[in-house]
């Protein structure tokens, strides 16, 4: 029970003193109960797979040889705005 509340107080001392930095980066990651501020901007259904030449996932479209593409899915893509950094970014969901 201890380890818990110090855990807890560790995080809320750094949600506190960093947690506006440490949530402005590229990949922001927030801790457990903490939240980013963002909105809704819109979603868009879509199917991508991953590309071994080109070493990324690649969306699928007409022209796409699918036979060289590994692990091809379906994704809901979200559109979001963050409040924190002030930029627009992309959330994939499946």
């Amino acid at each position: 029970m201890r380890r818990l509340v110090e855990r807890e107080a560790e995080n809320s001392a750094i949600s506190k003193e960093g947690g506006s930095k440490r949530l402005t980066g590229l990949y922001p990651k927030p801790l457990e109960g903490e939240r980013i501020p963002i909105s809704f901007l819109g979603a868009e259904k879509r199917r991508i797979g991953w590309s071994p030449e080109e070493g990324k996932s690649v969306s699928i479209d007409e022209e796409t040889d699918v036979s060289s593409l590994k692990r091809v899915r379906e994704i809901n893509e979200v559109q979001i705005f963050n409040w924190l950094t002030g930029r627009e970014g992309l959330i994939e969901l499946r």
